[in-house]
């Protein structure tokens, strides 16, 4: 009996291993197939949002070279070679806007001349930018020959590998001049893809269910993140220059976050290059007439109060034919700081053309904006500017000021503030007219 039960206890096996190996083997499974599937979607989901900014780039450069340099694209033929220009501006070996751009965004830049490189941020192992050379016959054939835009996930450029979108570059009348090219190297993208699919793989190792929960959680928080970016980037390649994106993304402790952070600061800088004045930092023109007819609109809602005023410079041309036009931009900037440190709070100053600055006063009455444009005139008048040769500049401005009238037009008070302007010219400057 007792050498029978001991055949028996010998021919039935353990069953540890099959149902840990049941048990194990599905999960192991499993958490090959997340670990594989989220692989695959963060890629697709990193190099979508590398496309879409690289797309916004291209853009957001195009824009930003027709708002400095209005004009057509040409190559111009001189004694030197020829020179790449836009409108007046030389281009060739201006390399400061594009410089730029590359150092907030870590992207490279290439504007061709059909498919030749004119000017480009990208360098090659000698540190050489590599311009004049030419790019691949298919993008060649696909940009410039079928004219549409066309993404790369692997592109040779000098002795590198590039994400890279290229877009088709015209002229105002149509005519295809050649094409802008915008570029992030491959080893950048594919350090980011690999930083999030580490983790992930790892956590798989560990346990296939915390693997899953932690590989579902950390995706769904990437795709978050990158969908609130895209969203935001849509905007600002829309001119939406106010967007605001998720705080949740540019916190985030990776090369997401560093985006998010960039396209924040890219849309800061777009925003500077358009809405301000470079010479005073004061709003120009065009964000002017965007903030009067808001807050036009907003007091004819609410009832509120507000006034308009435009100032002028007096005898500002003899100050640039006497002392020359470096002392009439000091004199520009000196009155613009008096504009900024009294304006706060109180409404909103602009440069509105050479001399003469608007001022939307808003919350506030035509009796309350006159008294602003009092204590900034008294400053005025008390402000010395010397030059070189020991002359002092003194500096006086006349105003116009009338109450906001929402039963008008913007341009018909902003015309009454102008006739009020011109009035206290014609009576003897250095005053302020009220309506």
């Amino acid at each position: 009996m007792t050498k029978e039960k001991g055949k028996q206890k010998a021919k039935t096996g353990s069953i540890t291993g099959p149902f840990l190996t049941m048990a194990l083997m599905p999960l192991i499974l499993l958490s090959l197939v997340i670990g594989v599937a989220s692989s695959y979607l963060v890629r697709m989901a990193v190099e979508k949002q590398v496309k879409t900014k690289l797309k916004n780039m291209a853009l957001a450069v195009e824009t930003t070279l027709d708002t400095y340099y209005p004009g057509d694209y040409e190559m111009v033929s001189t004694d030197n070679g020829l020179l790449f220009c836009k409108g007046e501006q030389i281009l060739s070996g201006h390399y400061e806007l594009l410089d730029a751009y590359r150092e907030k965004t870590e992207i490279d830049i290439t504007l061709f001349y059909q498919d030749a490189r004119v000017l480009t941020t990208v360098h090659n192992k000698e540190h050489e930018r590599v311009e004049g050379t030419g790019v691949h016959t298919v993008i060649r054939e696909t940009v410039l020959g079928e004219k549409e835009e066309v993404f790369y996930s692997g592109v040779a450029i000098g002795d590198m590998q590039f994400f890279a979108y290229y877009r088709p570059l015209y002229n105002a009348n149509g005519e295809l001049f050649g094409m802008i090219g915008v570029a992030t190297p491959t080893a950048t993208v594919r350090g980011a893809v690999s930083s999030v699919i580490w983790p992930i793989s790892l956590l798989c190792a560990i346990g296939a269910v915390v693997a899953a929960i932690v590989s579902f959680l950390y995706s769904q928080s990437v795709l978050n993140a990158l969908k609130k970016m895209e969203q935001f980037l849509f905007q600002v390649s829309r001119g939406r220059l106010t967007a605001t994106l998720d705080p949740s993304v540019s916190k985030r402790n990776d090369e997401i976050g560093k985006m998010g952070t960039s396209a924040v600061e890219m849309e800061k800088s777009l925003r500077d290059l358009i809405e301000k004045d470079a010479l005073t930092g004061l709003y120009n023109r065009r964000y002017g007439n965007t903030r009067l007819a808001d807050t036009w609109k907003r007091c004819a809602r609410t009832g509120q109060q507000f006034a308009i005023a435009i100032g002028d410079i007096d005898y500002f041309k003899k100050v640039n034919d006497t002392y020359g036009h470096e002392y009439g931009d000091l004199v520009l900037k000196s009155v613009a700081d008096v504009f900024r440190k009294n304006m706060g709070g109180k409404g909103v100053p602009v440069r509105w053309g050479g001399e003469e600055f608007l001022f939307i006063f808003e919350d506030m009455g035509k009796s309350g904006g006159a008294e602003v444009l009092q204590d900034m005139l008294e400053q005025i008048c008390e402000m010395n500017i010397p030059t070189e040769t020991g002359e002092i500049i003194k500096v006086t401005m006349t105003f116009g000021i009338v109450e906001g009238d929402t039963t008008r037009t913007i341009d018909e008070v902003v015309s009454r503030a102008d006739t009020r302007l011109y009035e206290g010219k014609n009576g003897g400057r250095n005053r302020i007219i009220e309506d």
